[in-house]
């Protein structure tokens, strides 16, 4: 863990919704048979995959056990065709437990383990336009007015400056010194806004874990996690000025390279209430995870102004000022607490099934931002108190319930179905543009995205023949998501469909 964070590495300049868009897990990775079962194995216990919701689960193996998951996913979005593959293989887990009996008088087994798989992942293509005569260059403009020049002694302004000279934003003195931006007055009105947003990438999760059996009824648990983000993303935003024989349309394509690490742990306990009972009580607590970010950002702006005559020249295809620059900036996020309670029990060794809910607390989230000649470690962030009173006033929190069962007819077979209910976590979806943050200062984008309540449906077979297992899972899940351009757009929208299935087989052992 300690190697994790001394390497961490790249995130993208935050802001509230930016944040719950990279932290919210909105999917369901591991086994085949954890996936196929909906994940509802917080009280069940006895699978690998369950050591990321309650550390206490693997404590119910009496065999060690190592396992491999891969599979592929592909979603629905129609503009994907061409621009984007649709479908990608994908390796989502791996894993090694070792169960040592141990029989004392108490402890009857001590297990350890550790488990890899990919947390959430970031693949996603959108493209599209919004009819609305609403400016990004007024949104830039609010930003410079609210800030002033204090905007310009920060990195030389980059992207505000750019906007500037390639004649989008321009400003007036007033005769006591007050400097006024606006949008240049030299440019028709807005008819509309063009889109286009891809991202891959995944947030993977290592979880190391130690847990033991206490009397065959009391099971306890304790797991320490890293998590590593990987995630790209490019996309172009058009500006639609005057007419396609007379365009002024400027556009600017942007690139995000966001890699990182942070780490948590995880308290668990799952109980038998009946000693002769197999009824099984599962409870659990999750840290947030706190990450040390950085971002790395490119743009590239282009207009159709001609600096040397001062004026715009409407002409198909060509531009006449061109900017680009680049971007790092050093920062943090701490996402939520999240705390579990989950019930569910056996038939007969013919039945098995789990309920479980979970509860995160979204509107403590929080971020902060690192001096530049601070070692990067945690204990150097200065906490962003205004976007996080933002967070506090914008988002919710989030409920998640997990419903799965397995039904086994003969001995060496297993049928499984599971179903996850998510909730969206947004008191509001219109972004704040007055809050006197850091980031406003150093802003590089207007777009933000909201999330809908997201459904999972899963199905899952499987067999063991002595020590060797195989299982296959099906996937499917549903969830829409808003894509606003800068708040002139608002409430307008793309909405980004993010359905996606996804098929996976795991190979296990036990020994």
């Amino acid at each position: 863990m300690a190697v994790a964070m001394g390497a961490a590495g790249y995130a993208t300049a935050q802001n509230t919704y930016v944040n719950a868009e990279a932290t919210q897990d909105h999917d369901l990775q591991g086994t085949a048979r954890y996936v196929g079962m909906g994940g509802a194995f917080t009280a069940l216990g006895a699978e690998v995959s369950a050591m990321g919701d309650n550390p206490a689960a693997i404590a119910l193996l009496r065999k060690s056990e190592v396992s491999l998951t891969a599979g592929a996913v592909w979603g629905a979005d129609e503009s994907a065709t061409d621009l984007y593959s649709r479908t990608h293989a994908t390796f989502d887990q791996a894993a090694i437990v070792g169960a040592f009996r141990v029989d004392g008088r108490y402890i009857k087994n001590f297990n350890i383990g550790f488990n890899y798989h990919k947390k959430i992942n970031f693949n996603n293509l959108n493209a599209g336009e919004i009819m609305t005569p609403g400016s990004q260059l007024n949104q830039y403009a609010d930003i410079l007015n609210h800030y002033g020049d204090e905007i310009f002694s920060i990195h030389n302004g980059y992207i505000y400056r750019d906007y500037y000279e390639c004649g989008l934003l321009d400003y007036t003195d007033a005769p006591d010194g007050t400097r006024t931006w606006s949008r240049s007055t030299k440019l028709p009105a807005t008819s509309g806004q063009g889109m286009y947003r891809m991202t891959d990438g995944a947030m993977h999760a290592y979880d190391f874990n130690l847990s033991m059996n206490v009397r065959d009824r009391y099971y306890v648990g304790l797991t320490i996690g890293v998590e590593q983000m990987n995630y790209r993303r490019e996309s172009s935003y058009t500006e639609r000025i005057g007419t396609d024989d007379a365009p002024y349309d400027y556009d600017i394509k942007e690139y995000h390279r966001i890699k990182g690490s942070g780490f948590n742990f995880k308290l668990g306990a799952i109980i038998r209430p009946v000693e002769d009972s197999p009824l099984r009580i599962g409870v659990a607590v999750e840290s947030p995870t706190w990450f040390l970010l950085t971002s790395h950002y490119d743009y590239l702006l282009r207009s159709k102004y001609d600096g040397e005559s001062d004026t715009f020249i409407p002409q198909p295809g060509e531009f006449y000022s061109t900017r680009g620059n680049y971007y790092n900036r050093d920062f943090s996020i701490r996402s939520p607490w999240r705390f579990r309670l989950a019930v569910g029990s056996t038939v007969k060794n013919k039945l098995a099934w789990g309920v479980d809910y979970e509860y995160a607390i979204y509107k403590y989230e929080g971020m902060g931002y690192m001096p530049e000649d601070e070692r990067r470690s945690i204990f150097n962030v200065i906490d962003d108190e205004q976007m996080n009173t933002n967070t506090r006033h914008s988002l919710s929190g989030q409920h998640r319930l997990k419903f799965g069962l397995e039904y086994k007819p003969v001995s060496r077979l297993a049928l499984r179905a599971g179903y996850n209910y998510i909730c969206d976590i947004y008191k509001s979806e219109r972004w704040d543009p007055a809050v006197a943050s850091e980031s406003r200062v150093n802003n590089i984008g207007t777009s933000w995205i909201t999330v809908s309540p997201t459904h999972l449906v899963t199905l899952g077979v499987g067999t063991r023949i002595k020590w060797f297992g195989v299982d296959l899972a099906y996937k499917c899940r549903v969830q829409n998501a808003n894509f606003f351009g800068n708040l002139e757009s608002y409430p307008n929208s793309i909405n980004m469909n993010t359905r996606r299935h996804s098929v996976i087989c795991t190979l296990s052992a036990r020994f």
